[in-house]
């Protein structure tokens, strides 16, 4: 997975982020594909296909 890294002003914001963990910014639109599948995944609703 593409993601962009942030800095230590983000990592310093986050809460109990493990030792073995890391972090980085990901896109409205990926993350609109990861919503849409739990979504589907976990409830069974369809949100229909991404905008593009």
């Amino acid at each position: 997975m593409q993601l962009k890294k942030c800095g230590p002003k983000v990592r310093d914001q986050l809460i109990a982020l493990a030792e073995d963990e890391t972090f980085a910014e990901m896109s409205g639109r990926t993350m609109d594909v990861f919503v849409r599948k739990y979504v589907k995944e976990r409830y069974g609703i369809d949100l229909g296909s991404t905008p593009t």
